[in-house]
């Protein structure tokens, strides 16, 4: 690499970027632990570039070195060699092909880090170490460019800057020894390593803008959009012409980018100085030109190399771009003109076999030119004026990032609305559906269900009609639900959940579906969140509309003689239903209940709702394939999975509990759960052959386990919505109630408890 510079004890020349210094024979440099140079052991991982590991070698021995300062008490000198080590172990961490060795890498971090603090700690401030070796700051000089070619620009002119540094105590010790062929050698270095990171300071400037130097943007699904403002009297434009256009054909023979800005320009022909002053690939010329409404256009024509014909490396590639974007730099310092719209040189059809590498090529081609440009010039660029890089289709920008470009704000406001437009997009496409749906029969929604949805179709949030707390924007907008946290000073609502918790000792961990073989006698309430999710919610609406409307039909069918099933109601949850959801609708026998889960699917439960197609996962089926929940905690206690503690990396636990809400440790998870009952049917008895308690002709699943039977007497027919299992027969101490559609059922609040024995925590 030209950038590297590698000092050498030899007989022949010592190499600085591309030129060659000899030195004398009597004045070797020696370093004391020359760097190590060997090629990849058999111990490196799979995939580890051998320049990689010369490089960790290399920051090792760094290190090294600083420990022998430190062992002889050279405190400010081993504390200076220590940093720079560290800091070449952090650009290091960040290689895959390293990956094998960042648990090593990690401590020595921490160890070498907490050093350095020690050491500047005793030091103080104003502490000098320029009494370093030359062999060392040479080692230390040499790392730091070398590390600057695997590091972001940012990282990159911060290494060259310390290279450099490092460079001009080697001159001075150098000096001071009167090593002139070493004072020299390393002059020029340090010269070239200043050049090097003003030219990384530059790039590291360049604007990189989503659309082209005419302020358009080509998008796959959209077409052509104008994204960006015209180019102003201040702006000079690139455009990347062909020699044969400019010496022969014209521009009307030109198409893409340099198509489009002949049109702009409204240009029939080059002008004399144009075709005068390009003649070669490499050359570039300004000229002003004036539009058909006489605007002042500015352009800069270059022709870059073909890079489809011929033979090229990437290095040659680089380097033939390089003489390309210099000129331009060149031209555009020499106009006094303010910003700079650059277009990639010899991109599309020209770059070849090297198209999927364009955007690297460019970023390399620029550092190199800038590098070549005179100081005055670079100075000038830097201080006066701004370059951006404008890329046309929409796909290639992100490669563009990759290869180090700093997206500009423009971008960053332009990604803002296109987000922010597509949320309204898929709000308004959901609130449209739903609103549809309430135009083809929803025409009974009362109360919650039709606040809920007019309150939708005005643009307000759906949250908004659901008793709780609106949550964070960004987890809504983001997951689509939110969780937010319940505090014990929420008296009300801790206590109703501290309530549903309440259970028979004697009948905790008993059952055939227990799987736990734990002694504990109560459940107490460790967390609780509310869940917000204003589609489920939306969905839960509609499924509550329906039931209310068959309820309404079937009250009418059923007549004098009453409704069968009323006695299957209220549950044990009514009391606390009263305190956690307001509104129920009696009229479709809305309450609360519960439900048992494990930390696995917890997630997708909240995210998605609770599904009557997975029924069985986790249980079996006895009284069909629905939904089952249960008005005690000892029931759903049966079919709990222990979470044992935190884990940083659990998508759950990122959304569970942070800095202000720890895990507990041990802790157990049940949904208490909205659900629109309607009109149940009892049975005592499991099975496809389970027959109604209130009429044993009854079965209650005459065809299919997922549904149950029609209601008599009721034309057209309607289902019932839900089986209540009643104590007796079957079972002996809970009574489940299962129903077989997941928009009746919305998980409400989500409670996290603990077994305790006592007093004492059963872990």
């Amino acid at each position: 690499k030209t950038s590297q510079v590698r000092l050498i004890e030899a007989r022949g020349p010592i190499v600085v970027g591309g030129r060659m210094v000899q030195p004398r024979a009597r004045s070797p440099i020696r370093p004391s632990a020359p760097p190590v140079t060997r090629a990849r052991s058999s111990s490196a991982p799979p995939g580890a570039p051998s320049a990689h590991m010369t490089l960790l070698g290399r920051a090792l021995h760094v290190l090294e070195r600083g420990k022998a300062h430190d062992t002889d008490k050279r405190a400010a000198v081993a504390c200076s060699m220590y940093a720079q080590g560290v800091k070449a172990l952090q650009v290091l961490m960040r290689l895959k092909s390293l990956k094998r060795y960042h648990s090593m890498l990690n401590e020595r971090l921490a160890e070498y880090s907490l050093r350095v603090a020690e050491l500047e700690a005793s030091l103080g401030e104003g502490s000098d170490s320029i009494c370093v070796s030359f062999e060392d700051a040479v080692s230390c000089g040499d790392l730091c460019v070398s590390l600057a070619d695997e590091s972001s620009p940012a990282i990159e002119y911060e290494l060259l800057v310390d290279g450099a540094s490092w460079m001009h105590r080697a001159v001075n010790l150098a000096a001071a020894e009167r090593r002139r062929e070493r004072a020299s050698v390393c002059r020029a270095m340090m010269q070239e390593v200043l050049d090097r990171a003003e030219a990384s300071k530059l790039f590291g400037a360049v604007q990189l803008e989503p659309y082209g130097v005419l302020g358009e943007r080509s998008r796959l699904s959209r077409g052509v959009q104008r994204v960006g403002g015209s180019p102003t009297q201040g702006t000079a434009i690139v455009d990347p012409a062909g020699l044969h256009f400019i010496q022969q054909h014209g521009p009307a023979a030109a198409g893409g980018a340099s198509g489009a800005v002949y049109a702009y320009i409204g240009l029939s022909a080059f002008p004399e100085t144009v075709r005068d002053t390009i003649r070669a690939t490499g050359d570039a010329c300004y000229h002003q030109y004036a539009t058909a409404a006489g605007a002042p256009v500015h352009c800069i024509h270059v022709v870059g190399p073909d890079l489809a014909v011929g033979e090229y490396t990437r290095q040659t590639a680089a380097a033939a771009l390089a003489k390309a974007y210099e000129a331009v730099f060149i031209a555009f310092a020499a106009t006094g003109l303010r910003s700079l719209r650059l277009a990639p040189i010899s991109s599309g059809i020209f770059a070849g076999p090297f198209a999927s590498q364009a955007p690297a090529l460019a970023a390399a081609a620029i550092k190199i030119a800038l590098r070549r440009l005179p100081r005055a010039t670079r100075n000038r660029l830097q201080k006066e004026r701004t370059i951006h890089m404008c890329i046309f289709a929409e796909g290639a920008f992100s490669r563009f990032v990759a290869a180090g470009f700093n997206p500009s704000a423009a971008e960053a406001s332009l990604r803002a609305a296109e987000e922010q437009a597509a949320r309204q997009a898929k709000k308004k496409a959901i609130l449209l559906r739903w609103a549809k749906l309430a135009e083809q029969g929803m025409d009974v929604l009362e109360n919650t269900a039709a606040s809920a949805v007019q309150a939708a179709w005005r643009g307000k949030p759906q949250v908004a009609t659901i008793p709780l707390s609106p949550p964070s924007k960004k987890r809504l907008a983001r997951d689509g639900f939110a969780l937010k946290q319940i505090v014990p000073r929420e008296r009300a609502v801790w206590k109703a959940l501290r309530a549903l918790l309440q259970t028979d000792s004697a009948q905790l961990g008993r059952g055939r579906d227990v799987t736990s073989s734990s002694d504990y006698d109560s459940l107490r309430l460790a967390r609780a969140w509310r869940i917000v999710h204003p589609l489920g919610w939306t969905r839960y609406v509609a499924g509550l509309a329906t039931v209310k409307a068959e309820m309404e039909r079937i009250r009418k069918g059923a007549g004098r003689g009453g409704m069968p099933g009323v006695k299957a109601l209220p549950t044990k949850t009514a009391a606390a239903a009263t305190k956690l959801a307001k509104g129920l609708a009696e009229d479709a026998n809305e309450t609360l209940l519960l439900h048992g889960t494990s930390p696995s699917v917890l997630l997708s439960l909240i995210s998605n709702g609770l599904n009557e197609r997975f029924s069985g996962s986790n249980a079996g089926t006895a009284f069909g394939d629905g939904i089952y929940l249960a008005e005690d905690a000892g029931k759903t206690d049966q079919y709990v999975q222990k979470d044992p503690s935190f884990d940083p990396s659990d998508e759950l636990h990122k959304r569970l509990y942070g800095a202000s809400c720890s895990h507990p440790s041990a802790v157990y998870y049940l949904l208490v759960v909205r659900v629109a009952l309607g009109l149940p049917v009892r049975t005592t008895t499991m099975g496809r052959a389970a027959t109604s308690m209130d009429d044993r002709s009854l079965k209650v699943f005459p065809v299919t386990f997922r549904e149950l039977a029609t209601v008599p007497s009721v034309s057209p027919p309607a289902n019932y919505h839900s089986l209540v299992a009643e104590i007796g027969g079957s079972l002996g101490r809970f009574r489940e109630f299962i129903t077989f559609h997941g928009e009746y059922v919305y998980p409400e609040y989500l409670v996290a408890y603990q077994r305790f024995k006592g007093s004492s925590l059963v872990r």
